[in-house]
């Protein structure tokens, strides 16, 4: 964003043209990954809108985001594998210290992923519920149950490690 603003400071945003738009991203980001580009389109692409929303508050005339015109390069799509069910039951079954076992339960059960579990604290539980605070989604919080099981794994580690509530 540096950048844009450095090229455009002097410019009125909405006399940004989508040419002038394309011409910026080849001459910086053209050795870039086509994910970094997609990054950049839709930084880019909040910044107009933005702009957009500032003016309709304002009740001045609007323009249309330039960025909708700019076709983002495609990403690359990533395939998905996932452990099947009699895998991760031998995972999970495997004779491991318990919170190891705790922690693939969670993982496997709520779907979350290893760094937002790292980020719950005792506080963070409510019985059965799960509550992982500035999740990857980009949500401020997000939900899990857990099973009954998972739930007495977690209570057992809470006792055996006598965890305060701003414990991990």
């Amino acid at each position: 964003m540096d950048r844009f603003e450095e090229a455009f400071a002097s410019r009125n945003i909405p006399d940004i043209s989508p040419a002038e738009i394309e011409e910026f991203l080849d001459s910086h980001w053209k050795s870039c990954t086509n994910n970094s580009k997609r990054t950049i389109h839709a930084h880019l692409s909040g910044l107009f809108s933005h702009a957009i929303y500032m003016l309709r508050r304002e009740n001045k005339p609007i323009f249309t985001n330039p960025m909708q015109l700019i076709e983002a390069p495609a990403g690359t799509i990533k395939e998905v594998h996932f452990l099947p069910v009699e895998q991760m039951a031998k995972v999970i079954n495997l004779p491991t210290l318990p919170h190891y076992r705790m922690i693939m339960s969670i993982l496997a059960t709520t779907g979350c992923r290893c760094d937002d579990l790292l980020k719950l604290r005792v506080k963070d539980r409510v019985g059965q519920v799960l509550t992982f605070w500035s999740p990857k989604s980009g949500n401020i919080s997000e939900w899990s149950v857990v099973p009954k099981t998972v739930e007495a794994m977690i209570e057992a580690h809470i006792q055996r490690n006598s965890l305060g509530m701003d414990d991990r």
